[in-house]
């Protein structure tokens, strides 16, 4: 069963999308867990490499410049850790997901817009 592990990143405590994302996860046949609000990048960093989810959803609703700063600190984390298979997706507000594109960090982005049948139709293919 593939795996989902969700965390709202850094001073970030809305977690409403991430769990509507994880329980829609979890119909399509997903095993899920949520790490909850404010997660470090210490920590996403730790859950990837002890864990090794096959998708790290994360989200953040606040304000673009933090964003872009956390979204830029996880990539290198990240990527400094070598070859992993953990695909990362994220899901946020429109500013702060244009961001998420941006960075090129991400295999997918949500920025809420989007249908609950579009979500379903990427986790089937995921």
């Amino acid at each position: 069963m593939k795996t989902i592990i969700g965390a709202a990143i850094g001073n970030c405590v809305h977690v409403g999308g991430l769990h509507h994302f994880l329980r829609l996860a979890e119909a399509e046949g997903y095993h899920t867990k949520s790490m909850g609000p404010a997660v470090s990048v210490k920590r996403i960093v730790e859950a990837v490499r002890s864990e090794r989810p096959d998708i790290m959803a994360l989200s953040y609703r606040l304000t673009p410049d933090v964003a872009g700063n956390l979204i830029q600190e996880i990539a290198h984390a990240i990527n400094e850790l070598g070859t992993i298979q953990t695909r990362f997706i994220f899901g946020g507000p429109p500013p702060v997901a244009n961001l998420a594109i941006i960075s090129g960090f991400f295999e997918k982005v949500f920025d809420g817009s989007e249908p609950v049948e579009a979500i379903k139709a990427y986790l089937r293919g995921a």
